[in-house]
C-alpha cells in the first residue's frame, strides 16, 4: 500500500462543556448541547463526491468530558460535509453498556449522530445481559446477531462482534466466522473495511490477542483492506500484515483507535512488528476518505491537531 500524501489541516477549537445530570430517575435527555468547534477548513476536506467515514472506539464515560470533545470534532466535520457517516468501534458507554449508561453518557454526546452511525459492540457493552443497552440504542432486535454489513459509497463495511465471551468470533468454524467468510467471498466491492472492537495486534496495554487469530485469518484470507479496532485506549497505525502479523507487501492494514473519550492507556515498552506510529494521551477521531480504489486517513485530535495522515490503495481485485 502507498502512503504519504500530505493532507493539510488546521483547526481552532473552542469548547464550552456542560455537566450531565446524574439523576437516574430523570427522563431520558434530549440531545444535549454538544460543545462547539470551529469548522474544518475547506482545504482539509476530501474532494467533492468522496465518501467520508469518521469515528473511534471507547467513547462515553459520564465522569469525563472526552466524548463531548470528540463529538464536537465530529459535529464540526458534519457542518462542512453533511453526508459524512459515523462509526463507533465498541465500548461505547461505560462501565457496563447499560440502558441507563447509554441514556446518560452516550446519547447526550455521540447520540446526535445516531441516524448515521455504524456501530460495533465491545466487551463493556456485553457486561449488560444480552447487550441490552447497545441493542436499544442502535435498534438491534433481541433475536438478531450484532454483526452486520453495509455498502458505504463504493466500499463494503463489515462489523464484527469480537467479544469472545459473548459471541463466536473467536471459535474456528463458528456461525459468525462462516458469515464473515461468505460476506468477503461474495463481496463485489473493490475495497473492504472491517470494524471489530478487539485488535489482533496492538502495542498497548492489552497487547496482541491470540484468541482473535481465527478472526484475523479470515480477514487475511478474505482480502480485507482496512481493519479498525478499539479496546486499547491509544492510537496506532500498522502497515499491511500477513496471517502471522508480520509486515508484508499485501494484507490488511490495521488502526487501533480507542480514543473516543475514555481515559487513555499506557503503551507497551516496545511496538509490535509492523507498527508504524503509535501515541497515547490524546482523544480524537480517525477521518477516512473512502475512494473507489483506495483511501486517505487523518487522525484528528480534540486539541485541533492532525496527528497522523496518509493514504493507501486497496489490494483486492475489482
Amino acid at each position: 500500500m502507498t502512503r504519504g500524501r500530505t493532507w493539510t489541516l488546521a483547526l481552532t477549537m473552542a469548547f464550552a462543556f456542560a455537566c450531565r445530570a446524574p439523576d437516574p430517575g430523570a427522563p431520558a435527555p434530549a440531545a444535549a448541547p454538544v460543545p462547539t468547534a470551529a469548522p474544518f477548513p475547506a482545504t482539509a476536506l476530501p474532494p467533492l463526491g468522496a465518501t467520508v467515514l469518521v469515528g473511534a472506539g471507547d467513547v462515553a464515560d459520564c465522569s469525563s468530558d472526552g466524548d463531548e470533545r470528540t463529538a464536537a470534532l465530529i459535529r464540526s466535520l458534519l457542518n462542512a460535509r453533511p453526508t459524512t457517516r459515523v462509526f463507533v468501534a465498541g465500548d461505547n458507554a461505560y462501565e457496563s453498556g447499560s440502558v441507563e449508561e447509554y441514556r446518560r453518557c452516550y446519547l447526550p454526546s455521540w447520540g446526535a449522530f445516531l441516524d448515521r452511525t455504524i456501530a460495533a459492540p465491545g466487551n463493556h457493552d456485553w457486561l449488560t445481559a444480552h447487550a441490552a443497552g447497545f441493542r436499544q440504542t442502535f435498534g438491534v432486535p433481541a433475536d438478531r446477531p450484532l454483526y452486520h454489513a453495509h455498502d458505504v459509497g463504493s466500499w463494503r463495511v463489515i462489523v464484527v462482534d469480537s467479544d469472545c465471551a459473548a459471541s463466536d468470533a473467536c471459535r474456528p468454524g463458528s456461525a459468525q466466522l462462516a458469515w464473515l467468510a461468505d460476506q468477503l467471498a461474495r463481496n463485489r466491492q473493490r475495497c473492504t473495511l472491517v470494524i471489530a472492537h478487539h485488535p489482533r495486534f496492538s502495542s498497548g496495554l492489552h497487547g496482541p490477542s491470540a484468541l482473535h487469530q481465527p478472526l484475523w485469518e479470515g480477514l487475511v484470507a478474505g482480502g480485507a483492506d482496512l481493519v479498525i479496532n478499539g479496546h486499547d485506549h491509544h492510537y496506532e497505525r500498522f502497515g499491511a500484515l500477513d496471517v502471522a502479523g508480520q509486515p508484508a507487501p499485501r494484507g490488511p492494514r490495521t488502526f487501533v483507535v480507542g480514543t473516543g473519550g475514555r481515559a487513555a492507556y499506557p503503551l507497551a515498552a516496545q511496538p509490535l512488528a509492523g507498527s508504524e506510529l503509535r501515541m497515547t494521551g490524546r482523544a480524537g477521531v480517525i477521518v477516512l476518505t473512502l475512494e473507489d480504489a483506495g483511501y486517505r486517513f487523518a487522525f484528528v485530535t480534540v486539541d485541533g491537531a492532525v496527528a497522523d495522515q496518509g493514504q493507501g490503495a486497496c489490494d483486492a481485485a475489482p
